[in-house]
């Protein structure tokens, strides 16, 4: 309570409104732009994986700046201040947020160290699908059967996730097929062969 008030009292009340207008024209920038380069990236197919990247760090760099510019515009610390209040201040709020605030480094981990990307065919912890979106606290991924998992960002930092393609636009797809033991095999391979090839997803430089 007693930092709460300390706070309170360092708050340049006359800036409030200019802080409410930066988050909200933030929220606008970041909801533009994510939405214009995922539909590039559905129009440019061979840049659809670049395109996804960019926006998911877009969504960042936005966050980053409109919380640095509000924080500046809204709070005025001297310097005897800061030290006074930095220290409580910081402890109060990270137990407050700790697990958003993991969450969002885990987000920021997860964009430079790249284990995966958006775009990727991902699975982790029984979950296989498409990574549509590495947000502030979740990583969304979309499933085969059109389920969409969310999980949190600081639990990639602690188990295994296996990639697919890794941010390539070809991977390679496993298919078992069964064959009654008194069938013609080489018919069988032969037909499965022919299926494959003619099929438009396929991706001729890659062995079938």
């Amino acid at each position: 309570m007693d930092t709460t008030a300390n706070l309170l009292h360092f708050v340049v009340w006359d800036r409030l409104p200019f802080a409410i207008g930066v988050i909200v024209a933030a929220f606008i920038v970041g909801r533009l732009a994510s939405q214009s380069l995922n539909a590039l990236g559905e129009r440019i197919a061979r840049r659809r994986l670049f395109f996804k990247q960019v926006s998911a760090v877009t969504r960042f760099v936005v966050l980053i700046a409109a919380t640095a510019i509000v924080l500046s515009s809204l709070f005025h610390f001297s310097s005897e201040a800061l030290l006074a209040v930095g220290g409580s201040a910081a402890v109060a709020i990270g137990f407050a947020f700790k697990d958003l605030t993991a969450s969002l480094m885990a987000g920021l981990i997860l964009l430079f160290d790249r284990p995966f990307q958006v775009g990727d065919r991902i699975e982790f912890d029984g979950t296989y699908g498409e990574v549509i979106e590495i947000g502030l606290r979740t990583v969304r991924i979309n499933t085969l059967d059109d389920n969409l998992v969310s999980v949190p960002n600081h639990r990639f930092l602690n188990d295994a996730v296996s990639c697919a393609n890794s941010g390539s636009l070809h991977q390679m797809c496993v298919f078992p097929f069964w064959v009654g033991c008194n069938e013609n095999i080489t018919a069988a391979k032969r037909i499965v062969y022919e299926a494959t090839a003619s099929s438009r997803y396929v991706f001729i430089d890659k062995p079938i």
